[in-house]
């Protein structure tokens, strides 16, 4: 589609080619006199400010008594121009609540038929519409294919609220992906369904700015010294305290055995080793064994301590 370079526009489903009374439910036709009490709107990621219109079909009998049929009369749209337009939501269905009166009927010799459609604000979004990719005007109005109508500016702009006629443009295959619940003259307002929400993405909560983090869960012990892997996450600078203990200290009856002290400063995303001198008490876990378990407390300049399990090994 080329732009318009109108301020907006309108377009309702004409139907679908070949179906007849209703055999094929896309259409914006509705079926006899009475009310659209609801219009579901299926959108993409960035829908358009939508008015629901109501264009009409006018047939009659001409000299001779040959049928004529021409469209379109403007009869109404709703949010009135001047109010603020519907807006729906982004990738789901949005149902609108309404009261809009429509009529399809016989009157001696004449006969109308109001189309449910809908206006679109040029520059709010994309329009609920599907484009199959049958749309040549020369070949492609055969039996199945759906048809649509549009007129730009919309329906509406030119008329005034008086009302008025303009021919619509035609397209083939292209689907309003609009559905209006009908309710006869003097039924109980029917409510509408539920929208759903709108879709939340979840977004990832960021690590604290200078939280440094293990990263291997065992540490090796070379002359006398625990060598820790660590990683300075978020925007700024990891500054602070290592302890290795005997146990967590928020697990501990009484205050946990210290096996060693070091200080650590690492730049904003990097990875270092700080080295853990062992003092007498931690030398003593690996003389009989290769292998001990401990506990790392990391204290930083700034927040909170955390305390994790390590492994000690040599």
């Amino acid at each position: 589609m080329l732009p318009s370079g109108q301020p907006d526009c309108t377009w309702f489903q004409s139907g679908v080619l070949g179906s007849v009374d209703y055999s094929d439910p896309r259409t914006g036709s509705v079926p006899a006199d009475g009310r659209i009490t609801n219009v579901a709107v299926r959108s993409g990621p960035n829908p358009s400010a939508l008015r629901i219109v109501i264009v009409r079909q006018i047939g009659g009998l001409a000299g001779g008594g040959l049928p004529t049929s021409a469209c379109c009369a403007f009869v109404s749209e709703t949010p009135p121009a001047g109010s603020p337009p519907f807006q729906p939501q982004s990738n789901t269905t949005t149902n609108f609540a309404v009261n809009i009166p429509v009529e399809r009927n016989i009157r001696g010799t004449s006969a109308v038929a109001d189309y449910v459609g809908i206006s679109g604000v040029s520059g709010t979004g994309t329009l609920p519409l599907f484009f199959n990719g049958r749309h040549n005007t020369l070949t492609d109005y055969t039996p199945g294919n759906t048809d649509a109508g549009f007129l730009y500016p919309r329906m509406g702009a030119l008329e005034g609220p008086g009302g008025g006629t303009r021919n619509n443009e035609s397209i083939p295959g292209v689907e309003v992906l609009l559905q209006w619940t009908w309710a006869p003259p003097g039924a109980a307002p029917t409510p509408p369904a539920p929208t759903p929400p709108a879709p939340v993405t979840p977004v990832a909560k960021p690590a604290p700015a200078g939280s440094a983090a293990l990263r291997d869960k065992s540490a090796r012990v070379v002359a006398g010294q625990a060598l820790i892997n660590l990683i300075c996450n978020g925007n700024a600078a990891c500054q602070g305290q290592l302890e290795l203990l005997s146990r967590s200290p928020s697990a501990a009856a009484r205050k946990p055995v210290s096996y060693g002290k070091a200080s650590y400063a690492i730049p904003a995303g990097a990875k270092t080793t700080v080295k853990v001198k062992l003092n007498k008490k931690g030398k003593r876990l690996l003389r009989s064994s290769k292998r001990a378990k401990s506990y790392l407390r990391v204290t930083p300049k700034v927040g909170n301590a955390t305390t994790v399990r390590l492994t000690l090994k040599r």
